[in-house]
């Protein structure tokens, strides 16, 4: 049962022109009915035995203050009762059991009688029925709401399975491209970094829409946009941005020329923004994405004019290199785009993506190059799985629809993603900017 969970929550700075977002942790106790589903379900996918609970506030306990107990009289010896005596206890004891009866008699009665007010006894008794009947009944619709949840992704996941995932498969591409290679000396220091929240999650981040990235290698521009986007829902700004754009502004070769190079990271898009002195990422409805590829011509230029009508910029971003830096990442509320070369267990994953199930299926796909993901919080395993999976399995958002492993989401764990992380650094977003829409 989870202890404590931390949400991540994000708050907006006045600028000039612009709204900057940074992150700062709140309590999670306003999670939506759509987190709650998605975060139980990956609870007990992750092997826990126990259901996912909501944190509640601390019951705050007061004590009564303590008296010194008096030391005992002695108990005197009774002396035995005379006839008379004994006469008068049986009257007692008699009129005792009269006046009783009288009693529950007159409560009879008046129980009998019609419109007669409640007494606060019967008050108090009904107020707690009344409110063991309405926590009986939100249980129970919630667990009817995640039934039918569940309902959906399984057709979702049917549909994947025999559909897309084929295709899906031929969109990986090398990561590394491009980019700068971490040390490998970092990428396997050991997790020193151990919060102590059983989840940390950025505020509302489950709330978005899970995306489909179609029949393009556009998985890097799907986890860049669904960042930015994170760290703005959790200030209450839902925003859809576009990743026609960002697939585009990922690769400089290509932009005044068609180009046949599939895929790219997101290292040159991010800094390009990042110098910005405008806005440069721009709506989605100005410039909608298109998940069918067009041969020869992989960013589909020439972009509508709209395209190029910014309303959001990265205003800061770090390169995360080592375990300790994922987690100190996350634990600030920057939503993470992380490459990984593709197990063969990831594909087809109901919600736990281990170690130990890629070890069984192989080391690798045949087909994977690399695929990209936003890491937007962790959760911890349960104690059986330390040694093997490490102590926290990472909440991911994939850009294969509902149909992919839990609703759109998967949770990684260390070793896993220890062995199959690319050796390019991930990026972490510490906060973005958005005009005056």
């Amino acid at each position: 049962m989870i202890k404590r969970i931390f949400l991540i929550s994000l708050l907006g700075l006045e600028c000039a022109f612009a709204q900057t977002y940074t992150p700062q942790i709140s309590r999670g106790e306003d999670l939506t009915e759509q987190e709650k589903i998605i975060l139980s379900t990956l609870w007990l996918k992750s092997g826990h035995k126990q259901e996912w609970q909501e944190k509640t506030p601390d019951e705050v306990v007061i004590k009564p203050d303590e008296k010194p107990i008096p030391t005992p009289a002695p108990i005197p010896t009774e002396k035995p009762m005379s006839a008379g005596q004994k006469k008068i206890q049986e009257m007692m004891a008699a009129n005792k059991a009269r006046i009783k009866a009288m009693r529950e008699q007159e409560k009879r009665d008046e129980a009998a009688q019609p419109n007669r007010p409640e007494t606060l006894q019967e008050k108090v008794a009904n107020n707690l029925k009344k409110n063991r009947e309405k926590v009986q009944a939100t249980r129970q619709g919630w667990i009817e709401q995640r039934n039918r949840t569940w309902e959906k992704w399984k057709m979702a996941r049917d549909h994947f399975l025999k559909k897309e995932l084929p295709i899906v498969k031929e969109q990986t591409f090398n990561l590394g491209e491009g980019a700068p290679y971490s040390s490998k000396k970092k990428l396997m220091k050991p997790l020193k970094v151990f919060p102590k929240d059983d989840v940390i999650l950025i505020k509302g981040s489950l709330n978005l829409p899970v995306r489909t990235q179609g029949q393009r290698p556009t998985c890097a521009a799907f986890s860049a946009i669904r960042a930015i986007e994170s760290i703005l829902v959790s200030n209450g700004q839902n925003i859809d941005l576009s990743e026609q754009y960002f697939y585009y502004a990922s690769k400089p070769d290509c932009q005044r020329s068609p180009c046949l190079t599939k895929g790219s990271w997101v290292n040159q898009s991010i800094d390009q923004s990042f110098k910005s002195t405008k806005a440069d990422i721009p709506l989605e409805k100005n410039c909608p994405y298109n998940p069918l590829p067009k041969p020869g011509n992989e960013t589909q230029i020439p972009l509508m004019n709209q395209c190029h009508q910014g309303a959001v910029k990265i205003s800061n971003y770090t390169k995360i290199e080592s375990m300790n830096e994922i987690v100190n990442s996350l634990q600030k509320g920057y939503p993470i785009i992380a490459g990984f070369k593709l197990s063969p267990n990831f594909y087809e994953t109901e919600g736990l993506v281990t170690l130990s199930d890629s070890n069984l299926s192989g080391q690798t796909d045949a087909h994977a190059g690399g695929h990209a993901l936003v890491l937007l919080g962790l959760m911890k395993l349960p104690a059986d799985l330390y040694r093997s999976e490490g102590r926290y399995c990472f909440i991911a958002s994939n850009s294969w629809g509902e149909g992919y492993g839990v609703g759109g989401y998967s949770c990684l764990t260390e070793k896993w993603v220890q062995r199959y992380r690319v050796r390019n650094p991930f990026i972490a977003i510490s906060s973005v900017q958005k005009d005056r829409i």
